[in-house]
């Protein structure tokens, strides 16, 4: 039985409007995940939760060349239902749902910037067990 789940939150430059109003680099969210034979990729937008499976095995390392500069990776206790919990319909608060994270952040840099603190810091977070910078 999985008793946890590993994601890699990939912060990228954003193609909507409000894109240039963000820091460089840290104005949208995707995140990777992988399982016994491949990689998919999910993209939440506002309008729509896109994802795919990606044609790349699992055993290959780092499946987002060229899609981005900064990478976290999470390994969180397996997440529990958060119905009910208000959030926005944005990248931000969707790859917070996804992956488990109670954290307060509202954008993909406060939320990069949340996630490399606790990483540096060593400090546990309800629900996960490991942070760190991948590049």
């Amino acid at each position: 039985m999985k008793t946890s789940s590993e994601y890699y939150i990939v912060f990228t430059n954003g193609e909507h409007k409000l894109a240039r109003w963000f820091k460089r680099d840290y104005s949208h969210i995707k995140i990777y995940v992988k399982d016994d034979f491949q990689w998919m990729v999910i993209d939440p937008h506002v309008a729509k939760l896109s994802w795919d499976i990606l044609p790349i095995r699992a055993d290959t390392n780092n499946p987002w060349i060229g899609d981005a500069k900064h990478v976290m990776y999470v390994r969180t206790g397996t997440v529990t239902s958060f119905f009910g919990r208000p959030h926005m319909g944005t990248c931000v608060s969707l790859a917070k749902y996804i992956c488990g994270l109670k954290l307060l952040a509202f954008t993909p840099w406060q939320l990069y910037k949340k996630l490399s603190k606790l990483s540096r810091n060593g400090k546990p977070l309800f629900n996960v067990f490991e942070i760190k910078q991948i590049q």
